[in-house]
């Protein structure tokens, strides 16, 4: 039971749930009948599974909806700064990543409706500066809504988005309207899928799509 364990901590950690491996960690080292090979290898998990300070204050500014600046270096230690206004964590691909809406402007937005949308990879970040600034908690991300049609067997086996907002069957195909607020997580999920799957609008959008099909043709040519 307790190699059970010692399993699921190390598959929170993939997943990014590093609260859920902390607290089943703490409970496996409270117990006298642990070995001593055991305890060692959930304290090691336990210490990669802990949060630096700036990490902890930026969970507490996003729980708390309280505005905040943001300051790190990248890898080239350029510096980066946004002031951030929203905020969510999410886990993807066994990262997790920021995302928020900034008073800076994304010169690289897929959109320009989304331009003050970005996705920050949080495990890129090392050391970083949070602190409080003046300014109003948004509600959200900025989104802009997209029609989708799926056909075949992606149809069939759709699964509903929390921001899908209509779906109806349309011949032997199905629509989707939808709230986007990330283009580039959404053509992820189309790829998986690109032979049963169109982008009807809004067209910069389905564009922006149909330029990564051309490149990966591109590749295979």
């Amino acid at each position: 039971m307790i190699e059970s364990l010692c399993k699921a901590i190390a598959c929170l950690q993939d997943r990014g749930d590093s609260q859920n491996a902390q607290v089943i960690s703490n409970l496996l080292l409270e117990r006298n009948d642990l070995k001593i090979s055991l305890r060692r290898e959930i304290e090691r998990l336990l210490d990669t599974t802990k949060k630096s300070n700036w990490r902890k204050l930026l969970d507490e500014f996003i729980d708390e909806e309280r505005p905040f600046q943001l300051s790190y270096p990248d890898a080239a230690q350029r510096i980066w700064t946004f002031n951030i206004q929203y905020a969510e964590i999410v886990h993807r691909d066994r990262r997790e990543y920021l995302q928020c809406w900034c008073k800076e402007i994304n010169k690289e937005a897929e959109l320009i409706e989304l331009k003050h949308n970005w996705v920050l990879s949080l495990d890129r970040i090392g050391e970083a500066f949070v602190s409080s600034i003046k300014a109003k908690w948004k509600p959200g991300l900025d989104c802009i809504e997209a029609e989708l049609e799926f056909h075949g067997a992606s149809a069939l086996s759709y699964e509903d988005s929390d921001t899908d907002t209509l779906k109806k069957w349309r011949n032997q195909s199905l629509r989707v309207i939808r709230k986007i607020s990330d283009p580039l997580s959404l053509y992820r999920e189309l790829l998986l899928c690109a032979e049963d799957a169109v982008i009807l609008t809004p067209t910069d959008l389905r564009d922006g799509f149909l330029i990564k099909l051309q490149k990966l043709s591109d590749r295979y040519n």
